[in-house]
Order: structure tokens, then C-alpha cells, then sequence
């Protein structure tokens, strides 16, 4: 048996046609391209800037993998040690394809300019790799607001708990083995 979905004889419920329909959706959609494509309150548009960001993060990250990359070469080359913490970033200069390595792409200085955007840690600076107890969680680099040593050499070293970092708060880390991460902001 069949139950009517309305009472016999009751008028039939009108229909949007397809045509309606069609034109509303263009509207929602012409209404969020409007809304993406409106310049912020700085005057970039929300879509460039939001772009922007998650570019640059991208490209901090591929920088801390990079370094990585370069001092695993270097402790495969001299016998398993890590560079030392004087010279780290000369010592890593042939494992790259640049200067850019150097630094984060959120930091506005020109490639040439002399100095780092990134610290190796100073604990693990020097040591052998397969001295390290747990690769996996030993900081290897992180970024900095300290780009030159008091001798003028790009070779920053420290620990996290000494150095600010540039993406307040917390900033991005490397360990000697795997992918880099997020830190939380220090504790006040």
C-alpha cells in the first residue's frame, strides 16, 4: 500500500525551476570570489596574503631540511662529528646549492646579506652524530634572531631557551633526524 505524501486534492507545491537555481549559485559564488579577492586591512588581498604565509612556511621548513641535509653530509664526510660550532655554517657551505639555506624567506634581508636566520644547537655542536641518544628528539637547528656572533661570523650557536625567535610565538625546529616542527611560545 502507498501512502500519499499529501492529502487528495491538495495543490501541488510549486517548483524552483533549474534556471533559478542555476543563477543563485553563480551569485553565492561570484559573492565569495568578491570576498577573497577584497584587499585586507593592509590593502593585499586576503587570498595573496593567506598564500603569502603558507608559502613561506613551506619554504622556512624546506630551509631546516636543507641544513639538515648538508650536516648529515658533513658528519657522513668527517667520520660521523658534527660540524663545530665556530665555523658550522662555512663548514656547510659545500653540502648547499646557496646562500638562501641561510634564510627564512619570512626574514626581508637580501640573500647577500652575511648572517643566518637559523642556530645549530650548541649542546650537539662538534659531537658525534651516533653519540646523539635520541636523534629523533635532539634539537639540530632552530630558527633566530641573532644573526651575526659577537665575531662576525654567521656561525650562531645557543639553545632554545636563549634565543627569540622571528615567527612570535614559538618558532620552528629541526631535529638531527626527521621532519621539522612547530614549538610552543616559552612558558612566562
Amino acid at each position: 500500500m502507498e501512502f500519499p505524501t499529501q492529502p487528495p486534492g491538495a495543490p501541488r507545491p510549486r517548483r524552483m525551476p533549474p534556471a533559478v537555481w542555476f543563477v543563485l549559485w553563480w551569485i553565492g559564488l561570484a559573492g565569495v570570489v568578491a570576498l577573497l579577492t577584497l584587499p585586507g586591512p593592509s590593502g593585499v588581498p586576503r587570498s595573496s596574503a593567506l598564500r603569502a604565509v603558507r608559502t613561506e612556511g613551506v619554504l622556512c621548513r624546506q630551509r631546516l631540511q636543507e641544513l639538515q641535509r648538508a650536516t648529515l653530509l658533513y658528519a657522513d664526510a668527517h667520520e660521523g662529528y658534527l660540524p663545530p660550532a665556530a665555523s658550522w655554517a662555512d663548514a656547510l657551505v659545500p653540502q648547499l646549492d646557496g646562500a638562501a639555506a641561510f634564510h627564512c624567506p619570512e626574514q626581508y634581508r637580501a640573500l647577500a646579506w652575511p648572517g643566518t636566520d637559523y642556530a645549530l644547537n650548541a649542546e650537539v655542536a662538534g659531537k658525534q652524530l651516533a653519540s646523539l641518544e635520541a636523534p629523533g628528539e635532539t634539537v639540530l637547528f632552530f630558527e633566530t634572531t641573532v644573526h651575526l656572533t659577537e665575531a662576525g661570523t654567521r656561525s650562531v650557536t645557543g639553545d632554545l631557551d636563549t634565543q627569540a625567535t622571528p615567527h612570535l610565538p614559538g618558532g620552528t625546529v629541526i631535529n638531527a633526524s626527521g621532519p621539522p616542527r612547530a614549538i610552543p611560545p616559552p612558558a612566562q
